[in-house]
């Protein structure tokens, strides 16, 4: 995490480094990222840099951290329209919160995602505890279904929340990947392409392949 240096900064400051580390890690993820370039940008010496972070992968931590908060932030602001929803109904407002969050945050989720997925830091062990406790996360959201006679109780609730997780980790990507949507859209926070009726119909269809499985059923 950043030293008390960082923090003991003005605000505007703080910002203008998190932004600058946004930019260099959305474009050339992790090992392309130079803290030279970030320092160049930023406006601060090299030497300045680590009074403020340990390395680079200090910062990229801080940035993780940031969209936690920034996400946390934003679900507190939103609660589901119906507290007693199936867990597919509640599926659906999750999917559609995290990926207006995702739209509104494009360039940090973007910075994230690209390093977290795109170049496996995910699985690494200095993310060991953050899978386990998000797992766990999910395993008991789906323990709670299956109490209550959403899910079938023959289902692996450990697996199930694998699966789950991993949809909810990629379907914003797979949806931006099949329909059109400009890069300045997003940049600017555009959250259109989730209202439109393709975004809908796949979704629909992701959560009918959660609820319903791929076995053809003969009624």
């Amino acid at each position: 995490m950043p030293k008390a240096t960082f923090y003991n900064l003005p605000g505007e400051k703080r910002a203008l480094i998190e932004e600058v580390a946004i930019d260099e890690f959305a474009e050339h993820g992790f090992d392309g990222a130079s803290i030279s370039a970030m320092v160049s940008r930023a406006g601060i010496a090299k030497g300045s840099f680590y009074q403020y972070f340990e390395d680079k992968r200090d910062l990229f931590m801080h940035l993780v951290d940031l969209v936690q908060q920034r996400k946390l932030a934003y679900f507190q602001e939103r609660t589901p329209p119906d507290p007693n929803m199936d867990i597919f109904t509640y599926l659906r407002w999750m999917f559609e919160a995290g990926m207006e969050f995702s739209a509104v945050q494009s360039k940090l989720n973007a910075a994230v995602s690209r390093v977290l997925f795109g170049e496996g830091l995910y699985q690494a062990e200095v993310f060991r505890e953050r899978r386990e406790q998000t797992s766990r996360m999910f395993a008991a959201l789906i323990e709670q279904a299956i109490a209550r006679g959403d899910i079938d109780p023959r289902v692996d609730a450990v697996t199930a929340a694998f699966v789950l997780e991993t949809l909810l980790n990629t379907a914003g990507v797979f949806i931006l990947n099949e329909q059109e949507v400009s890069p300045s859209g997003l940049t600017a926070g555009s959250i259109e392409w989730l209202r439109s009726e393709r975004s809908q119909q796949i979704m629909a269809s992701l959560l009918h392949v959660l609820e319903f499985g791929l076995r053809k059923i003969d009624k």
